[in-house]
C-alpha cells in the first residue's frame, strides 16, 4: 500500500508546518559545532600520527593510573593511555558509522526517488518495503544479525545502513513526487526532453538540500547504535577498539577509575551533539527558504 498517512518533511510539505517550527538551538552553538566536527575529522584522519602511543602499547604496571602530565587523561586496565585509545576510537566509531549513513542515504535515495519518479506499482513495492522495515525494531535486527554475522566492521557497516533508510526513502518520495507532478517537468517532458536530462537539471538538485539533512540527522543515530552494540560485546571487538567498547569494557572499573568510562562517554555525547546540531541549523535553514 503507497504511503499516504505520514508525510515527511520536505519543501514540499514543509511550508505548512514552518510557523510551528522554531531553531532549537542558538546560533553560536553551530560555530561551536562546526569547531568540534572539524576536531573530530582530524583525528578520523590522522590519528595514528597524532595519537601518542600506538594502538597495541600496552603497561601494567601503569593501569587505572589517573590524570597526569604524563597521560593527560590516565590509562585503561591494560596500562594503555587513554588519549591513544581515544583516537583510535574515534576513528574507528566514525568510519563505521559515517560509511553506515552514507550507504542507507544512498539506499534510501535510490529506493524514494524510484517510488516517487514511476509510481503506481513500484511505488507499492517500495512502500510496501518502507513499511516493513519501520515494523522491525532496529536494535533487536541488529542484535540478531550480529549474532549470526559475528562483528566485523564491514557487517557493522551493513547492518547499521539497513536501519533508517526507510525514512531517507519517504523523505526522498515526497520530494521527488512534488517535483514530477510540478508544471515545469510536466512541460519539459512534453516538449521531448529526455528523462535522463529532466531528472539530471530538476530532480537532482531539488534533493541535495533535503537528502543532506536527512543524512546529517541520521548520522548521530548510526554512531550512537555502533556504540550500544560495541559496548554490549557485538560489535567491535579487541584488539581493535571503539568508542563503545571502551565503554564496556571499561564499565567495571568506573568506581575506581571514572576516567576510562567517562572520557569515551563525553566523546559519544559531543559527537552525537555536535552533528545533531548542524543537522538541526541545516533542517531550519531548509524550512525558512521554503515558507
Amino acid at each position: 500500500m503507497a504511503l499516504t498517512e505520514q508525510q515527511p518533511l520536505t519543501r514540499a510539505t514543509v511550508s505548512a508546518r514552518g510557523g510551528h517550527r522554531r531553531r532549537r538551538f542558538p546560533a553560536w552553538s553551530l560555530i561551536i559545532a562546526l569547531a568540534l566536527v572539524a576536531i573530530i575529522l582530524l583525528v578520523t584522519i590522522l590519528a595514528q600520527v597524532i595519537a601518542p602511543e600506538p594502538l597495541e602499547a600496552a603497561a601494567i604496571t601503569q593501569r587505572l593510573q589517573p590524570p597526569s602530565a604524563h597521560h593527560l587523561l590516565g590509562t585503561d586496565q591494560l596500562g594503555r593511555d587513554i588519549v591513544s585509545q581515544l583516537f583510535y576510537a574515534t576513528q574507528a566509531s566514525v568510519l563505521i558509522a559515517g560509511s553506515a549513513t552514507l550507504l542507507s542515504g544512498l539506499i534510501g535515495a535510490v529506493l524514494g526517488a524510484l517510488a516517487g519518479w514511476f509510481g503506481k506499482g513500484v511505488d507499492t513495492v517500495v512502500s510496501f518495503f518502507i513499511d516493513v522495515q519501520s515494523s522491525i525494531p532496529a536494535f533487536i535486527l541488529a542484535l540478531g544479525a550480529l549474532v549470526f554475522f559475528g562483528g566485523t566492521p564491514t557487517v557493522l557497516v551493513i547492518i547499521l545502513a539497513v536501519e533508517g533508510w526507510e525514512r531517507i526513502a519517504r523523505v526522498t518520495r515526497a520530494e521527488v513526487m512534488s517535483v514530477r507532478r510540478s508544471g515545469y517537468v510536466q512541460s519539459t517532458l512534453n516538449l521531448g526532453v529526455s528523462r535522463f536530462t529532466t531528472v539530471r537539471h530538476h530532480l537532482l538538485p531539488a534533493l541535495v538540500a533535503p537528502l543532506v539533512v536527512q543524512i546529517t540527522l541520521a548520522f548521530p543515530t548510526k554512531i550512537l547504535l555502533e556504540s550500544a552494540l560495541s559496548f554490549l560485546g557485538l560489535g567491535i571487538r579487541p584488539p581493535a577498539t571503539s568508542l563503545g567498547q571502551m565503554v564496556g569494557t571499561g564499565e567495571q572499573y568506573l568506581a575506581s577509575a571514572w576516567w576510562v568510562v567517562v572520557v569515551p562517554g563525553l566523546a559519544i555525547f559531543l559527537i552525537s551533539l555536535a552533528v545533531g546540531i548542524i543537522g538541526d541549523h541545516l533542517q531550519n535553514r531548509m524550512i525558512r527558504h521554503a515558507g
